[in-house]
């Protein structure tokens, strides 16, 4: 099991890479020109990609890009036979631990705060089973269509589950990449051809750049909100969807490409877009196939099922070699930053100091994410200790607040864009140490299920340590109280309609990590803290972000925003003279992998008592215990066996509401992004102090100042924020 301080995160690269991930990977690589005439893929299309996958002779670890149409991929996905046995098997094999997504009972009755329709889960698993049992399905290419939907309109960067049929491979839209430019920031932005932007940042135009008007006919926007729906672990609100189709200095920094370059859902072999000034551009679209699956040997579609989904023989996992895995990797410098003034040497926090007589006040701290950088956390280096990742980045932060007293720069950015979150750890320590008296105003609630009410009753004590805290301290409910009891934990309690256990939170007064011992600043009894007084002021402070914030970046900036009034600033979204929100991501506070679901709770029913009334309790509840078995049909990668967000996030004020996740929170302002923006995060940084402390003006409609400049409070819910897009159709999914 990963250990706890990694579970909130989305969009952060574990081995099972995210389409965009992969296209990052892939993005200067030349397509492969198979020798073999398209018309021998009528037949048999699979194996027409496979062969074409032989002729490529892929490098080991890189992914491949076939100039192969996407019709002849979804060909060959449909010529895949129907395995009702097995889909059926897998339903059973996915239902136990979809029980553990804590927010299904509120995802089928939405409030009117959230965003997206909403979609029921399990109603969407019973017509999918009973599609099976009435031999409604022909092809096995529309079950597991049919269940990715369900998962892709829960919205949610930590729920999923990858079918392995669905990722075999990609398509991919090379000349689909765009961005979204405002004149000055204020203006409504148009969507611009990335190389025109690319090229007017180096100084290379020697023509008049012409904005995109429609995709295919339909307007450019238009194409693009809908388009940016289409997606797995995607974020919770519309304006972050809509960011994630761009690139962005921040994004390459973390290894993620423009959405609209690879996708996982049908798309057409071509796509025509017009530009404002009447020219086109046609655009072909082609395959790729991730540096995880080996597509030789595939003469059908019924190989396909075999190797694909059944065994995982023609997957590669390759695991480094001893001198790969010697050393974490370190860098001098992240790409398209200044030179910082100290950061972490896997990137992931970095400060620096403003240059200029306007700016020798400000001082930056930029987290782009709560894990290391460039490292597979399911496969790290030899040499890497999360612990010491952790002490470096409160490192970072200590010398940032050291140099900027010694140079009097009472004012602070933060910024965290593409943020996707990671340790919590790491969150709640830099919270402390930014406010060494901030409380810990934020509760978590699994939902009730019978598998977690039949492993806290057989044995309690050990699901605290195998699930729960993962440690020996029982969680601690509101009042400073321990809940010591199974049944105090459990309960179940009812809030909103939903059957939950208590609110909990982990105890704080006790090390993170007891070999070092690693505290929280503020609780280590034995030492003074690493920070005894805030060193900024809560006016003094701003959190910049660009909606894609999820998990521990939610955490952090729910602690800040909510108990102190930090303001925040939204960059980006659709172009709208509206509020955005600046924690456009899951706020769900614990990821857990599937395996590690499993693991806990075989754990518990290994380590029971053999006495009959848990013996009893035991069998009662069997069939809702994940199975420790193999599932019937592989995900893919392998290893990548889906995901739940177990905790749902609640604060202080509101313990009987609705959880986070599901409230509106508006930033405080809003700015496009503008060309120089775009070319560096410097600019960003301007604009932000600008609005936060010289009353530059606000996108209009974005916030509560009648002047347009940045106010203390953020604009409540309006419908008018909601997404417009008609979003994938399936089971369960409720109406607009």
């Amino acid at each position: 099991m990963i250990p706890s301080i990694l579970l909130a995160l989305a969009g952060v690269s574990f081995a099972a890479l995210e389409p965009r991930q992969v296209m990052h990977q892939a993005r200067n690589q030349p397509s492969f020109i198979s020798s073999r005439d398209l018309s021998e893929a009528e037949s048999e299309p699979c194996k027409f990609i496979s062969q074409a996958y032989e002729e490529a002779k892929p490098e080991p670890g890189k992914p491949v890009i076939l100039a192969i149409p996407p019709s002849v991929g979804i060909a060959c996905l449909k010529s895949v036979p129907l395995d009702k046995k097995r889909d059926l098997e897998l339903l059973d094999y996915l239902e136990p631990l979809i029980g553990f997504q804590s927010t299904l009972e509120i995802l089928a009755d939405p409030p009117k705060e959230y965003l997206f329709p909403g979609v029921d889960v399990l109603g969407g698993f019973d017509t999918i089973r009973s599609k099976l049992e009435n031999n409604k399905y022909k092809t096995q290419y529309e079950v597991m269509t049919d269940l990715r939907s369900i998962f892709a309109a829960a919205n949610d960067g930590h729920f999923d589950y990858p079918p392995a049929l669905l990722n075999a491979f990609y398509y991919v839209r090379r000349g689909i990449e765009f961005e979204s430019v405002s004149v000055n920031g204020i203006r409504l932005p148009y969507i611009f051809h990335a190389i025109d932007i690319s090229r007017g940042n180096q100084g290379l135009l020697d023509y008049n750049p012409s904005a995109v008007k429609s995709i295919d006919g339909t307007p450019i926007e238009e194409w693009l909100e809908e388009d940016a729906a289409f997606g797995t672990a995607n974020s919770q609100d519309p304006d972050a969807q809509y960011n994630n189709l761009f690139s962005s200095i921040p994004r390459g920094a973390v290894g993620s490409s423009s959405s609209t370059l690879i996708t996982q859902f049908e798309i057409p072999d071509t796509y025509t877009v017009e530009f404002h000034n009447g020219s086109k551009l046609e655009v072909v679209n082609q395959l790729v196939v991730p540096a995880t699956v080996d597509f030789s040997g595939i003469e059908s579609g019924e190989d396909f099922h075999q190797y694909i989904e059944i065994t995982p023989a023609n997957t590669t996992t390759e695991e480094p070699s001893v001198n790969e895995r010697r050393s974490t990797p370190e860098t001098d410098d992240l790409p398209g930053y200044p030179k910082p003034l100290v950061k972490q040497s896997s990137n992931a926090v970095s400060a620096y100091l403003l240059n200029g007589d306007d700016y020798k006040d400000t001082a930056v701290l930029s987290i782009l994410s709560f894990l290391p950088i460039g490292i597979d956390i399911s496969n790290p280096p030899a040499d890497f200790s999360m612990t010491k990742f952790i002490l470096e980045g409160e490192a970072v932060i200590l010398q940032l607040i050291k140099a900027a007293k010694a140079a009097g720069r009472d004012k602070l950015i933060i910024d965290m864009s593409a943020n996707g979150g990671g340790s919590v750890i790491l969150a709640h320590s830099i919270y402390r140490l930014l406010f060494p008296d901030g409380e810990f105003t934020g509760w978590d609630r699994y939902r009730a299920n019978p598998a977690l009410e039949a492993a806290v009753e057989v044995d309690y004590d050990g699901l605290v340590k195998s699930l729960i805290t993962q440690s020996e301290h029982y969680p601690v409910a509101p009042g400073n109280k321990y809940l010591e009891t199974g049944k105090d934990f459990y309960g179940p309690y009812t809030v909103k309609g939903q059957n939950v256990t208590a609110a909990f939170q982990t105890d704080k007064s006790v090390p993170w990590d007891e070999s070092v011992p690693a505290y929280i600043n503020g609780f280590d009894p034995e030492r003074k803290p690493m920070v005894a007084e805030a060193p900024w002021k809560p006016e003094n402070i701003i959190i910049v972000t660009d909606g894609i914030c999820a998990s521990a970046c939610g955490i952090l900036t729910g602690l800040l925003t909510r108990n102190h009034g930090i303001r925040t600033l939204a960059l980006g979204g659709r172009p709208l003279n509206q509020a955005m929100q600046a924690m456009g991501g899951v706020k769900g506070t614990l990821l857990n992998f599937n395996a590690d679901i499993t693991s806990a709770i075989a754990s518990v029913r290994d380590n029971a008592k053999t006495d009959k009334e848990t013996a009893a309790t035991l069998s009662d509840a069997s069939s809702s215990f994940p199975s420790s078995q193999n599932p019937p049909l592989l995900p893919l990668p392998a290893g990548g066996l889906g995901k739940v967000n177990s905790l749902n996030g609640y604060t202080q004020d509101d313990l009987e509401g609705y959880p986070v996740h599901f409230r509106y929170e508006a930033a405080n302002c809003r700015l496009f992004y503008t060309q120089r923006m775009l070319a560096s995060p410097i600019e960003s940084w301007r604009r932000a102090r600008g609005v936060a402390w010289n009353n530059e003006p606000c996108v209009r409609g974005s916030t509560t100042n009648a002047d347009g400049t940045i106010g203390d409070k953020a604009l409540k819910y309006d419908s008018r924020v909601r997404s417009r897009a008609s979003g994938i159709k399936g089971p369960g999914q409720l109406k607009k």
